[in-house]
């Protein structure tokens, strides 16, 4: 089975990847207690989630997936963007949509999107990247358990429900990050079928 590690701690975004590609063996940096702090210093998810995989694929030697992603909300001039998972001073989920919810407060356009870049890298060469975005409304009040992040926040006006309300396996076929990953089905397959 194809062994590839995801550069993060994150348990909502390892738990997606998983999900949708149930027959590659993913390790995650919890799964290696690796404590390790990445400083993303890119400008873009793009150089941030290279950043991230480089970083990992050439400590392990292994093959590595990272994704950077992010809310861009119109409004705010497509804030918080790279800045969404230390958009607070706390970082936490609840203290990063509080404090865009105050910044909205009064503008009638709250059009945004979620976007997601994967880079998958051996650490010598990236063998592919791949992006996705899905486009909504941010709402001033959380609807919805699933999901992490802004995810409760995020209307979906399709599905008349919130990325929170969604059922998890719909969101996994419509996400970003379901993009982005659909997106390395053909790299997947073939370094699998290297594998065989």
């Amino acid at each position: 089975m194809l062994e590839v590690i995801i550069a993060s701690k994150n348990e909502g975004k390892i738990r997606e990847i998983k999900e949708i590609y149930p027959n590659i063996h993913f390790i995650s940096l919890k799964d290696l207690n690796d404590d390790i702090e990445i400083e993303e210093t890119g400008d873009t998810f793009y150089e941030n989630a290279l950043i991230k995989a480089k970083t990992i694929a050439l400590k392990y030697h292994k093959l590595t997936l990272a994704d950077d992603s992010g809310i861009c909300v119109k409004a705010l001039d497509n804030r918080p963007g790279i800045n969404s998972h230390r958009y607070s001073k706390e970082g936490t989920d609840e203290a990063n949509n509080l404090k865009l919810v105050e910044e909205l407060k009064g503008k009638s356009d709250r059009s945004c999107f979620y976007e997601c870049v994967m880079v998958l890298t051996d650490g010598k060469e990236i063998l592919k990247s791949s992006s996705g975005q899905v486009h909504g409304t941010f709402l001033d009040h959380p609807l919805g358990h699933n999901g992490f992040g802004y995810d409760p926040y995020f209307y979906l006006e399709e599905y008349k429900l919130t990325f929170g309300e969604l059922n998890p396996v719909i969101k996994n076929e419509i996400s970003h990050r379901a993009i982005a990953l659909k997106g390395l089905k053909d790299i997947f397959g073939e370094l699998t079928h290297e594998e065989e």
